[in-house]
Order: C-alpha cells, then structure tokens, then sequence
C-alpha cells in the first residue's frame, strides 16, 4: 500500500493508537518515528482527539510526551500497570518494584558524576521510608554518555548550556502538563459517575417493578444497595447484563427486605418497651408493696426491667402484631395479672436461695428460715456478705457482660442519654455490663462468713439458731474491736474539706512511710453490726470474739448519741437510698448512701430552676435495715 494512503490511515487513529503501531512492527515503526514524516501525524492526532493538552514544543519528542500521558506501563520494566504518572518532575511512570533500581538518591551519586546532576530532572521522593532528593538513573546515564562522548570543552560547554536550558523548559512544560492531567482525571471520574447514576436509575426503576419500592425508600437498604457490585459499574446496563444478573439482584434484595422488616419490628416494640418501663415505674412507686398469697410478707425486691420483660402478659403485649395499638391504658388494664406475675416471680427467686443455701447443706424450707441472720451467702464477683432481703436486690444478680453485638446495638441507643460523671455509667461503658434477668449464680454460702455471724451473735447473747436479721437490726449497738488496726478508714464516707477528709488523706500518706507494724491511725472505729461482720470478713479474721476482751459493745442509747457528737461528721450515712429519676428505668442504681445519691443527682439530673432543685428527688428503699447496724464511727483517740 503507497505511504500517502497509510498517512491518511495514520492522521484519523488517536495518539495511543499510534503509539500501539509503532511498536508493533519495525516498518511502522520506522514510519511514524522518523522526523521528516511523522511529526505532523502525531501532532494532527493529539490536536484531534486531546486539544487542551499542552504541546510538547521542542522540548520533549510527540511520542515520548504521548507515552508519559497514555501508556499505563512502568517505564523502567514495561510490565506492571501503572495508572497514574508517579512524577510529572521526572517524566516517568514507576512501578514500587522497580523504585530501589531506577532512582537514585542525589547523596549517593558517585562524586565523578555529581556534575551531572543539575543537567537532569530531580524529584523529592520517599525512599527508604526518608523523603529526598533522587534522579532517574537512565536519564543520568544517558547524559553522562553523551557528555563524554563530545571531543572539545566547547562542545561539552555547549551541551552544559543546552541541558540547563532544557531543565528550566521541562519544568514549565511538566506544571502545564500536571494541570491538564488533574483536570483530565476530574472531567473522567465525573463521566464515570454520571454513568453510574443512569445505571442506578435503571435498575432502580426495574426493582420497583419487581415490588421493591419499600426497600428503595428505606435509607439502610438504600445505602447497601448502592454498596453493591453490580450497582457500581461504570458502564451503561444493558438488557444482556439485567437478564443474566436479575436472580442474584433480587435474592438480595430479599435479604434488605427482611432487615428492614426486622428493624421495623424492633422499632415497634422499642416504643412498646418504654411503655412498659414507665408501666413499671409507676407500680413500682405507687401500687407497690405487694403482699404474698395473703400473708404478712411484703415483696422485699422490685424486678428489673428485663425481668418485667418475661413477665407472661407484658411479653404478650410487647409481641402483638405491628398494626396492634399499644398505649397506656393497655398495659394499666393488666395491671391485676402483672401483681400476680410478680408474686409469683418473687417466689421464683426465693426458690433460688434455697437451691443455692441447699448445696452447702443448710436446708430451708420457707421464707422465715431464710431471715435468719446464719442464712448469709456471698458473692463471688464481689465479695459481700448478703443477708435475706438484701441478697434479693445485690447489683451483681442483675448485671452481666453483653456480647459484642448486643453492647454495640445497646451503646447507640443509649449514647444519647448518657453521662460519664456517672461512676456507674463509665463502669457500664467500658466493662460492657448491661441489666440482666435475676439470677443466683453469683451467689454461695461461705463457711467462714458464717462462723463470724455466729461469734457477732453470741456477742449480744442470742441464739444463732433463732436470731433473725431484724433481731439484730433492731439492736442499738455499736462493736469496737480493740485488735484492729486498719489500713484505711472502714468503708468511712466524709465530705471534701471537712477535718476527718483531711486527716484521713494526711494519715494516709503518713502510712506510705511507717512500717506496717508501727502504724496506728489516731481514731477509734465502732461499727453497726452489719459493718463489722464486713470488716472482719475482709480483714479475714480467723480469732474468737470476746465480749469484754478484744470487743466492746456501746449498747446504751445515750453512749451512742454522745458517740456520733465526737465523731464531728465522721458519720458513714447508712446505705438505703434510691435516686426518683432513675427508679424503673434502665439506668436505675442500686441502693447507696445519701450522700452518693445526691451526687448522683447533681451530675445527671442537673435541674435547670431553682425550685427544682430544691425538690426532693431521692427516697429510702422501704426495706433497708435500721440505720445503726449499716453505719461506723470514727472518733479521734
């Protein structure tokens, strides 16, 4: 074929086409590379098709500026893919391969060729994990060869010259080039996308043929669709491609319509549960308490919220169907069948106190043996001796540790209410502790917790076998144990800035230099009864109790008031006390004393007027013990 033909050929093909021939065979190789023929070929074809691209000019060659914006190889091994140019600066394309091999750091030039380096291209590049200053090494071998190869200093000075002249042009050429090809990338990814808004409109318009239109409103559904593979691709569908994808698309848009069906459900019985929880809250304060069966005993604990879940007619009517109406006066009309759920829960849980008291060998067969105050168990998470009501309301029946789904699904629904100057709130948040159904499989009986009820009960000349908890709670008797000396003040609550904080803080460090064996602290400790079975439980005691020896008991009314004047505030507040706002709810904590409810209450129920803050919002649980047998003093020797 005559060349004009070819060149007529040559002047309608793109730039990368002629690219592509050239190195197919050396005739066409010969033909479109040699100067005389192909120059105005090659600029035709960039003109056409590219016309915003900077003209190379006579700085670079056509083909080789072509090649830097359109051949997506490695320049060094023409192998991997490259898909983007790593440096205009240089002029390359590089694979990470070929990295260690191509560039060479100017700090590691040869010195007989440091000449060479503002001849060339330099680029600041992170290499060996340290950004710095590298060349190309075919670039710097090219100019080394040529400079030596001229014959005269003339010459050289005039290739000198010429290089540098060429370094100042490529930076000019390569900004203008970078500019085009930032732009290029842009107007692509726009066309790209726009591809791919006609393709997701297509295919939702076929979807909401097929009965998908709910899915398609839905935001979660909406978003997981446009994740998905057959969403994304960036070119046009066609009827081939829907055909052969349609089953997969719509087994997973079945799979939305389930999730969305699911989240639509745990929506409606999340609005039910609230019901039930200020259903709950409301039997709790005001048509509480419950008697049992006709008998004298009052309900002595109030069920969580996930055990009033499980209650038979609350689980009725949090499971009715979706398009069932559920208000107020639905649960309060089952009011009569929630007490009888509830009494009948209360006897589950004794039952459970007998299985627990029953593996030790301690046989109780009712709830009056259960009163007895031999009747203690402990708790294996934290180590408390618990006495019958107590143990029926321990914070460690009620809590567990969700799984990782559940405490992620929990933490967001909650995120918004909660508030981390709440001890109790940070310890849920980074334990994963949640509200549990009651459980007793905590709970044991300890030998030796028992052996140190029956020494405190022979101290007031009781019977350990008859002696029941409000026996001793209703003792005015304070213990002193002469061979005590503690570490730290026993469980002593005492506000900030009063005389017993400062001189607990002042002791406290004196101890840290004071053997062990020397230190005392300069108070003397009395402790209701309840408070010295902990303290000898924690002190591990293992000794007798000797009235009049090592343990003398103020058990004379008038002692004691003249007792709690020396102690000047030192008074531990007995626990007991139940924050209003929090009672029925998911956040409701467990019985403490006053002065950690009120706490409580200034840091998460912050009242914004006055007069409610003058009101009133904490309560004491109506079966906590006296105050004498839960509280200590302190009094200075």
């Amino acid at each position: 074929m005559p060349l004009d033909i070819w060149l007529e050929i040559f002047r309608l093909l793109a730039p990368i086409d002629l690219l592509h021939l050239a190195r197919s065979t050396k005739p066409f190789r010969e033909t479109l590379m040699s100067r005389s023929t192909a120059l105005q070929i090659w600029r035709h074809s960039r003109e056409q098709c590219h016309p915003d691209l900077p003209s190379p000019d006579d700085i670079i060659s056509e083909p080789a500026w072509i090649n830097l914006f359109f051949y997506n190889r490695c320049h060094f091994c023409v192998k991997t893919v490259r898909r983007s140019i790593d440096s205009f600066d240089l002029g390359i394309r590089i694979c990470p391969k070929c990295v260690p091999s191509a560039l060479l750091p100017v700090g590691m030039v040869p010195p007989e060729d440091k000449m060479f380096v503002p001849l060339i291209p330099s680029f600041f590049w992170v290499l060996n994990k340290v950004q710095q200053t590298v060349v190309y090494r075919p670039h710097l071998d090219a100019v080394k060869h040529h400079f030596q190869a001229l014959n005269t200093e003339v010459e050289q000075k005039l290739y000198i010259e010429k290089r540098h002249e060429y370094c100042s042009q490529w930076q000019d050429l390569a900004e203008q080039g970078s500019d085009w090809y930032e732009e290029m990338k842009w107007e692509r990814q726009k066309t790209r996308q726009d591809v791919r808004e006609c393709r997701k409109l297509l295919i939702n318009t076929r979807l909401i043929q097929m009965g998908f239109k709910d899915e398609l409103d839905d935001r979660s559904c909406a978003t997981a669709l446009e994740k998905h593979p057959f969403i994304r691709q960036s070119h046009p569908l066609t009827d081939e491609a829907w055909e052969k994808n349609c089953p997969t698309m719509e087994t997973f848009m079945t799979s939305l319509r389930l999730q969305r069906l699911a989240r639509v459900r745990n929506a409606v019985v999340t609005e039910r549960r609230k019901l039930a929880v200020d259903f709950m809250h409301k039997v709790k304060t005001v048509d509480m308490p419950v008697r049992e069966g006709g008998t004298d005993l009052v309900m002595k604990t109030d069920p969580a919220a996930p055990d009033w879940f499980q209650f038979p007619v609350i689980h009725e009517i949090l499971e009715r169907p979706n398009d069932h109406r559920v208000e107020d006066v639905t649960f309060s009309a089952a009011l009569p069948q929630v007490l009888h759920d509830m009494i009948k829960w209360s006897t589950g849980l004794h039952e459970s106190l007998f299985r627990v008291l029953a593996k030790d060998g301690i046989p109780v067969q009712s709830n009056s043996h259960l009163a007895l105050a031999c009747c203690v168990v402990t708790c294996r998470t934290c180590s408390l001796p618990l006495f019958y009501p107590d143990v029926l309301y321990h914070p460690c029946n009620t809590i567990g540790v969700a799984s990782e789904e559940d405490y992620k699904a929990d933490y967001k629904e909650s995120e918004a209410h909660r508030n981390y100057n709440d001890l109790s709130n940070w310890f849920a948040y980074t334990t994963r502790c949640v509200r549990r159904p009651w459980t007793a499989e905590d709970l044991c009986v300890d030998l030796h917790l028992t052996k140190i009820v029956h020494e405190v009960i022979g101290l007031v000349g009781l019977d350990p076998q008859t002696t029941r908890v409000k026996d001793l709670d209703a003792l005015s008797v304070y213990f002193h144990y002469l061979d005590c000396v503690p570490l730290d003040p026993p469980n002593m609550i005492v506000k900030p800035g009063t005389w017993p904080g400062k001189l607990n803080d002042y002791y406290r460090e004196l101890s840290r230099t004071i053997p062990k064996e020397k230190f005392r602290w300069p108070m003397n400790y009395y402790f209701g009864w309840r408070k010295f079975v902990l303290h000898l439980y924690q002190t591990k005691f293992s000794g007798t109790l000797v009235k009049g020896g090592n343990v003398v008991l103020v058990d004379e009314k008038l002692h004691v008031e003249q007792l709690k004047k020396k102690a000047k505030g030192s008074f531990s507040d007995p626990d007991g006390w139940l924050c209003t706002s929090c009672c029925g709810t998911s956040m409701e904590m467990m019985p403490a004393n006053q002065f950690l409810v009120k706490m409580h209450i200034e840091y998460c129920h912050r009242k914004e007027d006055e007069k409610q803050r003058e009101r009133v919002d904490y309560f004491r649980h109506p079966n906590i013990a006296s105050e004498i047998s839960r509280s200590s003093l302190a009094v200075l020797k």
